[in-house]
């Protein structure tokens, strides 16, 4: 699952208060730092060890969810940029 698809639809994350100004999401400015794939392992981390006692386990575990498939997604992209720079050298 890409980017696109885990970003929640709400107005403060969809092109609201935070794009402002940068013109950018959080996530956008994440990712460009290249902090992925070890920011979404951290948040994947802080939502499972969580879960049973903030109170609100099933939020908490679609959640840990996503972050798994944002990792396989971040790592599959990886593996295909390798691939094509692998068969870029001669």
């Amino acid at each position: 699952m890409g980017p696109e698809e885990l970003r929640p639809n709400v107005g403060h994350y969809a092109g609201g208060c935070v794009s402002g100004p940068l013109g950018k999401e959080p996530w956008d400015i994440i990712e460009a730092a290249g902090l992925e794939p070890h920011y979404s392992l951290g948040n994947l981390i802080k939502y499972l060890m969580r879960a049973p006692y903030k109170g609100q386990f099933d939020s908490d575990i679609k959640k840990a969810h996503d972050y798994v498939d944002h990792i396989a997604y971040i790592m599959q992209e990886h593996a295909k940029r390798q691939e094509q720079s692998a068969g870029d050298t001669p």
